[in-house]
C-alpha cells in the first residue's frame, strides 16, 4: 500500500448488495495488519440502499473508533471499464496519452467521463504496461454522496476489480512470480467480478450481472419454496456437473456461459484472439463461491 492514513491507518469500505465488508489496515514495521474488521447483512439490518448502510456505518466507526480514519471506498467494477495499454516510454506525454486512450473509450459520448492510471512492471508482451479506468463523472460523484452520511474522511475511491487482484496478491504473494494467466472471480449476490493477472499484474477487470440470487431463485421455483427458505436450502445443495436437471447446476452452467462470454470479450479487446493464453488457475471468492460442488464444477 503506497500509502495509509492518519495515524497509520486507514479503512477499507465495500458496500454490496447483500453484505457491507469493512477492514482496518495498519502498518506495522514492513508488514500490513488487520486491526478491525467486521461484514454486515445488509438484508437483516434491513438496509433498502446505500444511504442507509452509510447511516448506519456511522454510528459503527465512532463506536469502534475509527470515525476519524482515512477511508478508501471501492466502485462497484461494472460502473467503470478498465484497458491495459503498451505505451512508449514517453513519461513526459502519459498523460496526453491516457487522456487520448479515455477518449477513445468514451466514444462519441456527450456524458464527462474521469480516467485514473498506474503503470506496471514490463510482463508478459508488455514493455510499458499502463493500467488505464475510465468511468463517468456522475456515477463516482453519485458514490461520494451516497457515502457522506458515514462521515467518512474520503481518501480515495477503487475500483472492486483492482481491490480483488490486490487483496489476492497480499496474501498469496507468492502468485507474483507465476508466469501464467490466473483468473480470480467474487461472485457476488448479483454481479461477478473479476481479475486476470499475470505476474503480479493486472491484466483486466471486468464484471457481468450473475450472482448468488439467481441460484436462489432457480432453487426457490424448483422447490416451490420462499425465497428465505431457498436462501438456507442452497447451501446444503449440491452442484453436480452431470445433473443437468437439478436448478443449481442449471445455473452454474450459465454462470461458467457468462463468464466464458466476459473472456472472449477480452480476448478481443486485447487482440489475443489466435494467441494461446490458457488460464493457469481460478480462485474463487464471494458469498456465492462457498455454494457446494461449486469449486468442483468449475475444476
Amino acid at each position: 500500500m503506497r500509502f495509509l492514513g492518519q495515524g497509520g491507518r486507514v479503512l477499507g469500505l465495500d458496500i454490496g448488495t447483500a453484505t457491507t465488508k469493512i477492514i482496518v489496515l495498519e502498518r506495522y514495521r514492513k508488514e500490513l495488519r488487520i486491526v478491525d474488521k467486521d461484514v454486515l447483512n445488509n438484508r437483516e439490518q434491513g438496509f433498502m440502499d446505500e444511504q442507509d448502510v452509510a447511516e448506519y456505518l456511522n454510528g459503527w466507526l465512532r463506536e469502534r473508533g475509527h470515525a476519524d480514519v482515512e477511508a478508501i471506498v471501492g466502485l462497484p467494477q461494472h460502473l467503470g471499464v478498465t484497458q491495459l495499454t503498451d505505451f512508449p516510454p514517453a513519461d513526459k506525454k502519459l498523460d496526453a496519452l491516457v487522456a487520448y486512450e479515455t477518449q477513445q473509450l468514451a466514444g462519441i459520448s456527450d456524458e464527462i467521463f474521469i480516467s485514473d492510471y498506474g503503470r506496471s512492471e514490463p510482463f508478459y508482451q508488455y514493455k510499458n504496461p499502463v493500467l488505464i479506468g475510465v468511468c463517468l463523472d456522475n456515477l463516482v460523484t453519485h458514490r461520494i454522496n451516497a457515502v457522506a452520511p458515514t462521515g467518512l474522511n474520503l481518501l480515495d475511491m477503487n475500483m472492486e476489480g483492482i481491490a480483488l487482484a490486490n487483496a489476492f496478491l497480499y496474501i498469496e504473494p507468492e502468485a507474483r512470480d507465476r508466469k501464467e494467466l490466473l483468473l480470480l472471480m467474487e461472485i457476488g449476490a448479483v454481479n461477478t467480478t473479476f481479475a486476470l493477472i499475470m505476474e503480479g499484474q493486472v491484466f483486466y477487470t471486468g464484471s457481468f450481472p450473475y450472482g448468488g440470487d439467481i441460484f436462489t431463485d432457480a432453487f426457490a421455483a424448483h422447490h416451490e419454496i420462499s425465497q428465505d427458505e431457498a436462501e438456507q436450502a442452497k447451501r446444503t445443495g449440491q452442484i453436480v456437473f452431470s445433473d443437468i436437471n437439478a436448478p443449481l447446476t442449471g445455473c452454474a452452467r450459465t454462470l461458467s456461459g457468462e463468464l466464458q462470454a466476459a473472456l472472449e470479450q477480452w480476448r478481443t479487446q486485447a487482440q489475443l484472439e489466435d494467441v494461446d493464453l490458457p488460464i493457469g488457475g481460478i480462485y474463487l471468492c464471494g458469498g456465492a463461491s462457498l455454494l457446494p460442488g461449486l469449486t468442483e464444477f468449475f475444476q
